[in-house]
């Protein structure tokens, strides 16, 4: 459990009436501070200035048991079935994605990076779907809160670029048909969900740039046509088709590492050589060449993009703060202190790259 500290005004004792409100998020004074860099007491004395303390304790991420939810759906599509349950009393839907092992019989990252990443979009404000550590039965990994809600329909990529491409279909490795422009055509003309809190003047295509600009930040290189969606309203509604919030996160944050490997760049600064090799493999690119960077790719992106897309979602990835990210990783707890440090780096490379 960590426990933090804002210094929430001042005061002259002796004399209440020069008591002063809470400074705004940001202010000097404002930020956390750990509980052990508090200042003792004053002793007391007439005009002596004292400092109120408000303590706020961040635990960490809790683990959901969800070993009772009744099944409702199994996925077949990804690397291995995945199970959607259903909570009860409440009925909502959530996919339980439990972590893998690699083909050296090491357990990966998934969980921690599916979670710690939903934690950072809200940061960034990108609507995502909600993700929480669970267990189930034997089985530890993480939910994901379904992103339809009722009697909406979700419609992959895959399913909505037939729409502007009738026989699509990803079929080699240059992944041909999907790319931004016959994204941009499938979503430039419908709305955002109703919980993205971007200005009201952005199509779904420009808040999808935002999804790019967030896979290039925490290098996830996983977007491929089922990794997005349209929403349908069912028929009769007054609703229009929408992109789906964000989801499926999991290939990021270098999860698939060890330890070993990343203690050794943290040690010879090759973290940011390793985010270089981070490309957009998944989206439409030139034969015999290597696809571009995420980073790269994200501009791109915005050529087709309203004015003013561009330099607002920088704005959301310079306004992240360290502190607030450094938060986040302590506060899952399943994460090692190098893949912690390991996550700080990459996120600090990624924002300079992207905002250079």
């Amino acid at each position: 459990m960590r426990v933090l500290v804002h210094r929430v005004g001042t005061a002259t004792r002796g004399n209440p009436d020069t008591a002063r409100g809470p400074p705004s998020r940001g202010n000097a004074g404002g930020h956390d501070r750990l509980f052990e860099h508090a200042r003792a007491p004053t002793p007391w004395v007439a005009s002596v200035r004292v400092d109120f303390i408000a303590v706020s304790f961040r635990s960490s991420f809790e683990t959901l048991d969800v070993s009772s939810w009744p099944l409702v759906l199994r996925e077949p599509a990804g690397r291995e079935p995945k199970d959607w349950l259903e909570q009860p009393k409440i009925g909502q839907r959530w996919l339980f994605k439990p972590i893998h092992q690699n083909q050296a019989g090491l357990w990966q990252g998934e969980d921690w990076a599916e979670k710690v990443a939903s934690e950072l979009a809200s940061l960034m404000g990108v609507t995502h779907a909600r993700v929480e550590f669970a267990r189930r039965g034997d089985q530890v990994g993480c939910i994901s809160r379904d992103v339809t809600s009722p009697n909406w329909e979700l419609h992959a990529g895959a399913v909505a670029l037939t729409a502007v491409h009738p026989d699509f279909r990803v079929k080699n490795r240059e992944r041909t048909g999907h790319s931004l422009g016959n994204i941009h055509k499938v979503l430039f003309r419908i709305g955002c969900p109703s919980d993205a809190l971007v200005p009201a003047s952005f199509s779904a295509y420009d808040l999808f740039c935002g999804y790019l600009v967030f896979d290039a930040w925490i290098a996830n290189r996983d977007r491929h046509e089922e990794n997005w969606a349209v929403l349908r309203p069912p028929p009769g509604s007054l609703d229009r088709d929408c992109l789906s919030p964000s989801f499926d996160h999991a290939s990021s944050l270098g999860f698939q590492l060890q330890d070993h490997a990343r203690s050794e760049m943290l040690s010879r600064d090759g973290v940011a050589a390793w985010a270089e090799r981070g490309t957009a493999w998944r989206f439409e690119h030139p034969a015999g060449g290597p696809p571009p960077t995420l980073v790269q790719h994200a501009r791109n992106a915005f050529t087709t993009a309203a004015d003013g897309v561009a330099s607002y979602w920088m704005a959301k990835v310079e306004s992240v703060r360290d502190t607030d990210v450094d938060d986040v990783l302590r506060r899952a707890t399943r994460m090692s202190e190098p893949a912690r440090r390991f996550a700080m780096e990459l996120l600090r490379v990624n924002r300079r790259r992207l905002l250079t």
